[in-house]
């Protein structure tokens, strides 16, 4: 599957997304770009746009490779705004 930098979003079908990371389960999770920033704002200590102490993330994994693969998904640069 396409990886893509954790510090880079990336627009699928028109949607802009970002990777953000959970500090309980350490996981991660593709999200639109509103929504996460609405997240980490209000659960800062629950959700975060860089990985907890711990996690060893390097890349996110895209879950629609056919889309990656057909051009779909392309990279956004500072997606944050920072």
């Amino acid at each position: 599957m396409p990886d893509m930098a954790i510090d880079r979003g990336r627009e699928l079908q028109g949607r802009k997304q970002v990777v953000v990371f959970r500090a309980t389960g350490g996981e991660s999770v593709w999200m639109d770009v509103l929504d996460a920033k609405q997240l980490v704002a209000r659960l800062p200590a629950e959700w975060s746009k860089d990985p907890f102490g711990g996690q060893t993330y390097g890349v996110a994994k895209d879950p629609w490779a056919v889309e990656a693969l057909r051009g779909g998904v392309t990279a956004i640069e500072r997606p944050w705004g920072y």
